[in-house]
């Protein structure tokens, strides 16, 4: 046997030594050093995993709440596709979900079936962040004051008007332009 082969033979008959001389109890501390800690860092982050995704989940329901009766509001429109990522895997609100987007996508929706439809998709939407509120809830809970609805409506006759100052301008313009030498 040569220096080398001598030396790691050794070195295993200390390290076998060593381990066949360790206790139960010996065992017990080595494995609840590198466990323990090990298992309070993996807890704590699914905790704050399950509370991070009921916030952002939260966070959602609020938007709609505060947005469903302004469709063309920003808000809005993210809050309604932010519930294909959010509850991506609960079944029954992806299928609330589409029935919703295919009532708000028909160009001649019957009266009211798209409210009917957001409605029902709010109320599972509050049961699955633990608020149990009906459907008959969501539906009071829908409230424009008078003078915001004013204002709304100014709003968008303002961005039609400026489409008609538009197309009156371009019509100006195509009057003021010189007729071509013949």
């Amino acid at each position: 046997m040569d220096g080398d082969a001598l030396q790691h033979a050794t070195n295993q008959a200390v390290v076998y030594h060593c381990a066949m001389n360790i206790t139960i109890s010996d065992w017990a501390i080595i494995l609840a050093t590198v466990v323990g800690p090990l298992s309070a860092v993996l807890i704590s982050l699914w905790i704050e995993q399950r509370r991070a995704k009921r916030a952002t989940r939260q966070g959602l329901v609020h938007t709609f709440l505060n947005a469903m009766n302004h469709p063309g509001d920003a808000n809005y429109q993210m809050a309604v596709r932010a519930v294909a990522v959010e509850f991506r895997k609960d079944a029954q609100v992806m299928a609330a979900h589409r029935d919703f987007l295919d009532a708000a996508n028909l160009p001649t929706a019957p009266a009211g079936l798209t409210a009917q439809k957001l409605v029902k998709l709010v109320a599972l939407l509050f049961d699955r962040i633990g608020s149990k509120v009906s459907e008959d809830d969501v539906r009071g809970m829908g409230f424009v004051s008078v003078g915001f609805a004013e204002r709304e409506q100014l709003l968008q006759d303002t961005l039609k008007a400026i489409v008609r100052v538009a197309d009156t301008l371009e019509a100006q313009l195509e009057l003021m332009k010189p007729d071509p030498a013949p």
